[in-house]
């Protein structure tokens, strides 16, 4: 845009803005399953080789081998510093600033193409893209992927997605043939990585139609559009079975008799209004929106599934019926498009709906606010001046909520947990977290509390057994403790740190053969350096040195570099080098 002979630079104060809103960011900490995937992880930490190879394999419900990779560059070029949260969080905030320079030339791009080619040039366009991406990079729904380090597969997919949809915009749009060749690399490259990163491309093709009819209008017809999106197909459905396939093996995937698929209709409904509230009031802001049983045949969600497929319904015959509403449909089918895989009718994990699951959502939406704003002016210019005040009021109303919302996420986990409890007092999930949290800091009592409340829910699941076990152990009930670890480990045999756990209280209990056995099993099942130590103790009172020193090596070298593992390690392996007794637990 040029004022005065000058051009404004977008891409620069868009970078600056965004980097000044999500500095605040480098504040928090670990969160949630932050942990057990950097710090606590044998293999991301171990021989490349080993690293690749399980890099290569699904995780806790996800293929991201390209996530994995980056996460390993953090290790390479941190060492000492990777136990740091802030310098992974650095990457992230990083991560979206680059993401959200990507979005500006999307929707750039987008809006031109959009524009008649006898509509007088003027830098209305680049200033609507640039507002229209603030928008977007400073929504508070951007918090848990930027603020949570897991999430680093949000951030990384959604760059890549950005990439590759204006590589298909060039392809489609290319003043040239070199132009179009370059789309194609673009786009052939970028989302095909983005599915290495995160499955969000499994709705590719819904999205490039709602591209097609929301920018370019349908010029070919709605056949034309429906060939070129089905054309996606071929990335699309090897990502989805994979996706499924990293569901199954890894148990993340739901009981598909847990919900009628009536159940699940509803939910889709309930889901989706929550999105379109989320989206226009970000409030009630939680990590967790829990499903909570005998509720989902409530009237408010049958409500809600009403109103979705009446609204859709009404847009759709709008935009069958005037060009001029194709955008706005566009821009709606788009946002269902990207977010069809979550709403339900394939329920992964215990949430009805979660606030990251907009990240790529809102890029069409983002698109449709770009094209009002571009609008020319028209006889009556006050209303474009209104279009621009209010759309320049919600990205300062959206930029404050979010400075808020990470002021909680900076505040602590067991502060973002409690806040969690009191907007989905229901969610046994957030109670339980909360517990183990309480137990790490020794409020035994208070932890207590949670899991009796958790347990008041809903019967006790798995890990509010083997967090029962913590605080029964914490109360010196030694026996109270290998009970409950044991109906943890019925209830889910898989699971890595009750086996260790109840390894350790087995050999406190001087009961060495099973404390080996279950240590044995959690190590072979992926146990980290912390379950790898409490074997050394036990091998070492065994009189095996042998075995208690290629523990403790071990151990060290899988720790991160820095962290109280890696300590302890260091201190054990010292003692038995020195033939000395090493300390327990």
């Amino acid at each position: 845009m040029s004022q005065g002979g000058r051009r404004v630079p977008w891409a620069l104060l868009i970078g600056l803005i965004t980097a000044a809103l999500w500095a605040p960011a480098l504040g928090g900490g670990w969160f949630w399953d932050d942990r057990g995937n950097l710090l606590e992880n044998p293999w991301l930490l171990g021989p490349w080789p080993e690293f690749f190879a399980a890099s290569l394999r699904p995780h806790l419900g996800h293929w991201q081998p390209l996530t994995w990779w980056s996460l390993r560059a953090d290790l390479a070029v941190l060492g000492p510093w990777f136990s740091a949260p802030t310098v992974h969080l650095a990457g992230n905030v990083l991560g979206h600033v680059a993401t959200a320079l990507a979005v500006f030339g999307l929707l750039r791009q987008a809006a031109r193409a959009a524009t008649p080619t006898d509509a007088p040039r003027t830098g209305r366009v680049e200033a609507a893209a640039a507002l229209a991406t603030l928008a977007w990079a400073l929504h508070p729904c951007r918090v848990e992927s930027v603020a949570w380090i897991t999430e680093r597969r949000d951030v990384l997919a959604t760059l890549l997605i950005a990439l590759g949809l204006r590589g298909w915009l060039l392809v489609r749009t290319g003043a040239s043939a070199q132009a179009r060749r370059v789309g194609w690399a673009l786009a052939l490259s970028a989302l095909p990585l983005s599915a290495l990163a995160k499955a969000w491309v499994i709705s590719l093709p819904g999205a490039i139609f709602a591209l097609e009819l929301g920018v370019l209008g349908l010029p070919e017809g709605w056949r034309g559009a429906l060939r070129r999106a089905a054309a996606w197909l071929l990335l699309a459905l090897p990502v989805a079975a994979v996706a499924l396939w990293a569901q199954q093996v890894t148990g993340a995937a739901a009981d598909a008799s847990a919900l009628s698929w009536l159940e699940r209709g509803v939910g889709v409904g309930w889901a989706t209004a929550h999105y379109v509230r989320l989206t226009l009031v970000p409030t009630g802001l939680a990590p967790l929106h829990p499903i909570v049983p005998g509720q989902t045949l409530a009237i408010s969600h049958v409500a809600a599934l009403l109103g979705t497929v009446a609204a859709a319904a009404g847009l759709g015959w709008a935009a069958w019926r005037r060009p001029a509403w194709r955008p706005a449909a566009g821009a709606a089918l788009g946002a269902l498009a990207w977010l069809a895989p979550v709403l339900g009718l394939a329920q992964s994990g215990v949430q009805a709906y979660a606030e990251r699951y907009l990240t790529v959502a809102h890029l069409p939406l983002a698109l449709w606010l770009t094209l009002i704003l571009a609008r020319p002016p028209g006889p009556n210019r006050g209303a474009s001046v209104l279009r621009w005040a209010a759309t320049t009021a919600l990205v300062a109303a959206l930029a404050w909520q979010t400075h808020a919302w990470l002021g909680v996420w900076r505040s602590g986990a067991e502060a973002l947990w409690t806040r969690t409890v009191a907007e989905e007092p229901a969610s046994t999930h957030a109670l339980e977290n909360r517990a183990a949290l309480r137990l790490q800091r020794g409020a035994v009592a208070a932890a207590a509390q949670d899991l009796a409340a958790a347990a008041a829910l809903q019967p006790r699941s798995a890990t509010g057994w083997k967090l029962e076990g913590e605080v029964r152990r914490a109360r010196g009930d030694r026996a109270g403790a290998l009970q409950a670890l044991g109906e943890a480990l019925r209830k889910a045999p898989g699971d890595v740190g009750a086996r260790c756990n109840r390894g350790a209280l087995l050999a406190e209990a001087g009961r060495a053969a099973e404390a080996a056995a279950d240590l044995d099993r959690a190590l072979a099942a992926g146990g980290g350096p912390a379950c790898r130590l409490n074997r050394v103790v036990l091998r070492a009172r065994a009189g095996d040195a042998q075995g208690a020193l290629a523990d403790a090596e071990r151990a060290l070298r899988q720790a991160p570099p820095g962290s109280s593992v890696s300590k302890r390690a260091a201190g054990l392996l010292r003692a038995l080098r020195r033939r000395g007794p090493p300390r327990g637990r």
